[in-house]
Parts: structure tokens; sequence; C-alpha cells
């Protein structure tokens, strides 16, 4: 198990992803986020020498707490994964079921390549209601907290080098 002490050899990187629904497209009567501009979108360049500790995922929207919870029939879903490779990070889509300050998660990634990116996509859908009447589109923001680690000793550990 390695046991991270963050000091003076990681770099904090915040990111900040838009993810954007309008009204009745493609489906009626719902803000569909399965469209192709919140595919893939970059989260984060992925350097071959560096790890990256994934500390929090904050998300927010240009609705309230209470119309977003209102109008979900289901959770919308947000699958991370590297973009060379296609892998998926977490093994898992993660539910976006609330806003939150800072959701918990955490996890290490690195890319053994180069002009890779950690990249996320947004699925789901929320319904019209009539909180939302008037509102051509919704915005779902998230952002994560990110430490880079560039020390060698810490990549050979990781690595189990």
């Amino acid at each position: 198990m390695i046991t991270l002490s963050v000091n003076k050899l990681y770099r904090p990187i915040i990111t900040s992803n838009r993810f954007v629904a309008s009204l009745s497209t493609p489906s009626v009567g719902y803000y569909d986020f399965e469209i192709d501009a919140n595919k893939e979108q970059d989260i984060i360049e992925l350097q071959p020498n560096s790890l990256y500790f994934i500390d929090g995922m904050q998300i927010s929207g240009d609705i309230s707490q209470e119309t977003f919870l209102d109008i979900q029939d289901a959770p919308l879903f947000l699958y991370l994964k590297r973009k060379v490779s296609k892998e998926i990070i977490f093994n898992n889509k993660l539910p976006i079921a609330a806003f939150s300050e800072n959701k918990p998660l955490s996890g290490m990634i690195d890319s053994p390549k180069s002009n890779d990116f950690m990249t996320g996509t947004l699925t789901g859908k929320l319904k019209q209601n009539a909180d939302t009447i008037g509102k051509e589109s919704i915005i779902i923001q998230i952002s994560f907290t990110i430490y880079a680690i560039d020390e060698s000793s810490y990549n050979r550990a990781f690595r189990g080098a």
C-alpha cells in the first residue's frame, strides 16, 4: 500500500467542466445530456512521468439544488476514462444525484503515453417542471481537485518498480 504524504512534491490542479443540456434536444420534455458536446470532455492532460491523485469532486448547476432533485427520474452519471487507452477510471460510472461542494472521491491515475487525457462524459436526462418553464438549457458544472505528483520515488512505488 502506498502512503502519500502530500508536501512540496505535488502540484495542486483544480479543473472545471461544463455540461449543457438543451430542452427537448433530442428528447421532448427533457433536458438531455446525452449529446456529443458532453462526451469525452478533456478534464486534465496526463503527463507520462506523473501520478495524479484525485481528491474530490465538486458539482453545481445553474438551477437550485431543490429543482435539481425534483426533476430527476434517475441520477445523472459521469464516466471518467483515459482518452488514449479508453480505459474507464474507477471501473464504474459516478452517480450525480445531488449538488456537492466536496463529493468524496479519491484515486490515483497515471498514463504511460504522451498526449493522453482524463476525460469525462455526462449522461442522463432531467425532466422539465414548473420551475424550469422558460429555461432553454441546464448547465451542470463539475470540478475536480487533483494533485500531480512528479516525484520519481512515488512513481516507482505506484508502478511497483
